[in-house]
């Protein structure tokens, strides 16, 4: 009895430490296996039971093998595709030409430049259009402020070998208040009483156009293209209105001197009238051109000017400097009307004037209104008016 005994706890000693000795090797195998299948949880759980093994080495790789699994669980990222090279000049990935508007006050941006060289210039001009901060990628384009009263146009070319885009840059224009400013003086003179011109304007009809003088002739417009003329107006220059009131053509200006000449234009450029060699070739000129003859005005010692669509004519060369300045300030001439001492001229944003009549400039610096054409003689009598039907006036 005492012989079994002790033979059966030998072979249970035996069984033990036969299971100690394989357990490491057991899991650690294992483990390699599942993740040789790409089954890493399983993996991971056989390497962590490995470590709890009583035969496991003081040096194994049990801790490196988890993280090996554990890395390879984590998801990698999707490589990105890579960028074909450009093939072409594009900036802004446009490979066209490119609008650009910028308003009055200026401003910047920035523009992105592709290149199959990676090289490229910018070429401008423009002394209010600047280039800075460019790289082999982008560049920025600076649109100085625009203090003018007309908007402005320019191109700016990025180049690159033999190909182009071409930036066209537009500029709003700086729009001024409307302000009146000259120099005023008394009035020469005294004109003679138009009773019958006064009465015509107190009809309650709209009154677009006139002409005056300091001896009676004179002549008012209406919206509908009917006129009146006072007796003294030339005979040729009534007919010629009459024609054209019958045709139903639209009349752009009028212009009666009381030293004989007088001109109008209608249509385009059609005109009529009896002016001095000078102007006659001068209008002739601008019609052959194919110009519109906007606003004709005659003093009575014989000097003129012509406002066409496209030009601009002073036979007086103060008269000219004036216009330029009153461009410069208000924008596009829309009217002018000089007469022996003076001129007025009527642009987009405001006048300009020079030795008007006093009461005539005090009027136009309290006027709410703005006009859109005016004539006035020495002697202070003036005619005023908008595309807006009003109208004003100072004839005795």
């Amino acid at each position: 009895m005492r012989h079994w005994i002790i033979t059966i706890t030998i072979l249970l000693i035996s069984s033990i430490d036969a299971y100690s000795q394989s357990c490491y090797n057991d899991n650690r195998n294992d483990g390699i296996r599942f993740k040789q299948k790409g089954d890493y949880a399983k993996a991971i759980r056989c390497f962590r039971v490995a470590k709890s093994c009583p035969d496991k080495p003081r040096k194994n790789d049990l801790d490196a093998q988890i993280a090996s699994c554990q890395r390879a669980m984590t998801p990698k990222p999707k490589p990105q595709p890579s960028k074909p090279k450009p093939t072409r000049l594009a900036v802004d990935g446009e490979i066209d030409d490119i609008d650009l508007e910028a308003t009055h006050s200026g401003g910047h941006k920035v523009f992105k430049v592709v290149t199959p060289s990676g090289k490229y210039e910018v070429d401008s001009d423009l002394k209010w259009c600047t280039v800075s901060d460019k790289n082999n990628s982008s560049f920025r384009l600076n649109v100085a402020t625009n203090s003018r009263p007309r908007p402005r146009t320019g191109q700016v070319a990025v180049v690159s070998g033999t190909e182009k885009v071409e930036i066209f840059v537009s500029q709003d224009p700086f729009i001024p208040k409307w302000a009146p400013s000259g120099t005023d003086v008394n009035p020469t003179g005294t004109a003679a009483e138009m009773p019958t011109l006064i009465q015509r304007l107190k009809d309650g009809k709209s009154y677009r156009l006139a002409a005056l003088t300091s001896n009676r002739r004179g002549a008012v417009i209406n919206s509908d293209c009917s006129f009146f003329c006072t007796s003294e107006v030339p005979v040729p220059l009534k007919e010629k209105l009459n024609q054209i009131q019958q045709h139903g053509d639209r009349l752009n200006s009028i212009a009666i001197t009381g030293s004989g000449y007088y001109c109008i234009t209608w249509d385009k450029n059609s005109w009529f009238g009896k002016v001095t060699d000078d102007m006659k070739r001068i209008i002739r000129e601008f019609a052959s051109q194919g110009d519109e003859l906007l606003n004709v005005s005659i003093s009575d010692d014989g000097n003129f000017t012509i406002l066409t669509d496209k030009h601009v004519y002073a036979s007086r060369q103060q008269d000219l400097e004036l216009i330029k300045e009153a461009e410069y300030k208000y924008g596009d001439s829309k009217c002018i009307s000089i007469s022996t001492k003076g001129i007025c001229v009527i642009c987009e944003y405001g006048i300009c004037y020079n030795n008007i009549p006093m009461q005539l400039a005090n009027h136009l610096k309290t006027s709410k209104n703005h006009p859109d054409f005016l004539t006035f003689t020495d002697s202070g009598t003036y005619f005023m008016s908008n595309e807006k039907g009003w109208f004003e006036y100072n004839i005795r």
